[in-house]
């Protein structure tokens, strides 16, 4: 079966209101705004003399022994401080998904507040289940947000270490939560965003908490994965979306969600592109994003910032190591956000910008 008709699947499920999202904290920090499970994993060992190969759950068991635990926790609550950080066009589209697809379940496993966040700017009240007590005040006319592993703030709930993520079945604490996430598992198709196939987290959430079975089908994003694990996760009930996360979020947002693209009313205006091979002219671009954002809402400025630095960081690591594919994936994420908020705010594409475009009513 083609992956176009798997997502016609997945897209009908979702329009019976039958889909669970369950999302993860592989994706890469551009995607997110926040370091990754693999990111946490290799400074927690850099900073302990460990092996940087580690995964963050042998890391950290490592380094939590007994009387050091408040070590471990201060490093996941510093690195996940979102103070003054931005919420990324990830956390809008499933804010968006959620609220004009009626998705009742989503499931993660990061430790961070920043879904949490997203809801709360949008104005829609939801259901956040982190210990096994809140289950009772589950209110089912509300979106269920349940943070399996824990929260960064609340350093009891965390499921870090090996130790961790093996007792977490045989916690009764946790126990009315697992039963919540379990059912939600029976009950839907599960969608799963953000998780690395390879990490053992993933297989474990896969052979213990789902039961290595789902009621139905159930899909994985993950592009790029060999094709000998895309049939090994086939045959084990998981289809795997060779797709961008991003795109896919915004691909099955309903036609009268916004997709964050100007009105039909705005016109883009491009001037003659450049010649003489100059191509793509990156600083030029980020020039007249900010002449654009010159009189706007002062707000939108550290949010250019970021995804600015963001992009000249990824020049510098290209110079520094070379093309890779984590880097042109990472520069993908990265011009997918520029693109995306230059469309929104200025009415022309970041790509347009760079080659000598010119925002609406710019024009002489």
């Amino acid at each position: 079966m083609s992956q176009e008709r798997y997502r016609e699947l997945l897209l009908e499920h979702l329009e019976r209101g039958q889909l669970a999202l369950f999302i993860g904290a592989d994706l890469l920090p551009t995607v997110t705004g926040l370091p990754s499970r693999a990111d946490l994993a290799c400074e927690l060992a850099y900073r302990n003399g460990l092996d940087e190969s580690l995964s963050l759950a042998e890391v950290a068991q490592r380094v939590s022994q007994p009387g050091n635990c408040w070590k471990l926790t201060a490093f996941i609550r510093d690195a996940l401080d979102t103070t003054g950080k931005s919420l990324q066009p990830f956390h809008r589209h499933i804010i968006a998904l959620v609220r004009e697809r009626q998705i009742e379940t989503i499931i993660i496993t990061a430790y961070d507040n920043m879904l949490e966040r997203a809801f709360q700017e949008a104005n829609i009240a939801i259901n956040r289940v982190v210990r096994g007590s809140d289950v009772s005040f589950i209110n089912p006319d509300r979106p269920t947000l349940i943070k399996l592993y824990g929260d960064s703030q609340q350093p009891d709930t965390l499921i870090v270490t090996d130790r961790d993520h093996s007792d977490l079945l045989c916690d009764r604490d946790k126990e009315p939560l697992v039963d919540e996430v379990q059912r939600a598992f029976r009950r839907n198709t599960v969608l799963f965003l953000g998780y690395n196939l390879a990490d053992p987290d993933f297989r474990f959430l896969f052979d213990q908490v789902a039961g290595s079975r789902f009621a139905r089908t159930a899909y994985a994003v993950w592009p790029g994965l060999p094709e000998a694990d895309v049939r090994m996760w086939r045959n084990r009930g998981i289809v795997i979306l060779d797709v961008d996360p991003l795109g896919i979020l915004v691909e099955f947002e309903p036609p009268s969600a916004p997709k964050r693209r100007p009105e039909p009313s705005v016109v883009r205006l491009v001037s003659e592109l450049p010649t003489g091979g100059e191509g793509m002219d990156y600083k030029r671009g980020f020039q007249a994003l900010k002449e654009c954002l010159a009189g706007a809402d002062a707000k939108l400025q550290p949010e250019l910032a970021t995804l600015e630095e963001r992009f000249w960081g990824s020049e510098r690591a290209e110079r520094v190591f070379g093309s890779s594919e984590n880097i042109r994936n990472e520069r993908s994420q990265i011009m997918f956000s520029l693109n995306e908020f230059a469309l929104k705010h200025c009415g022309i594409g970041f790509n347009d910008l760079c080659m000598g475009g010119l925002t609406p009513g710019s024009a002489s």
